[in-house]
């Protein structure tokens, strides 16, 4: 399974959502879609707007300078790096090589490693699911009649906290 990367010109369309550790107490919710010219990255933490970017438009908070808007290129990594869960967004001059969304999708299946199942769906369609050790679940939806080898991946973790939402499916 690749790495799903726009940049890459046989790579179409996907989407990826789901849920990550932001620190010890907080969640971060992130939400992307990338089709051919369009991308959109969405990511909250305890459902507080943290990054938007749609196209060349992006909004940033920062919690020390408030909401900072740009109209400019961006990039956005999200996979597992130093032992965990690593999300990097990054602001970039128009038209840098650069920009673009990477999800390290080995890595993020990697991490649930317990009962792995595949399922045809029919049609050239199929699901991947997985458990982290801790008992939450990873999806991937991959449909290879579309452009773009893989369609969606989520994950939902365990809700420890009421007062949390989200989970840690990726840590």
């Amino acid at each position: 399974m690749p790495a799903l990367d726009s940049r890459r010109h046989d790579l179409k369309s996907f989407e990826v959502k789901g849920f990550m550790p932001f620190n010890e107490t907080h969640r971060m919710a992130f939400h992307c879609v990338s089709t051919v010219p369009q991308e959109a990255w969405v990511v909250l933490i305890d459902e507080v707007p943290f990054f938007v970017a749609a196209e060349d438009h992006i909004l940033l908070y920062d919690a020390l300078a408030g909401p900072r808007l740009w109209h400019t290129d961006w990039g956005v990594f999200l996979g597992i790096a130093d032992g965990g869960s690593k999300f990097n967004d990054d602001v970039y001059d128009r038209g840098n090589a650069k920009a673009g969304i990477l999800v390290d999708l080995p890595a993020i299946l990697q991490r649930a490693p317990e009962r792995r199942l595949g399922t045809a769906l029919g049609e050239s369609r199929y699901r991947l699911t997985g458990f982290t050790r801790a008992g939450c679940p990873v999806e991937a939806l991959i449909d290879l009649a579309r452009p773009g080898p893989c369609s969606r991946v989520t994950g939902r973790g365990v809700d420890r906290n009421p007062g949390v939402r989200g989970g840690d499916h990726l840590s």
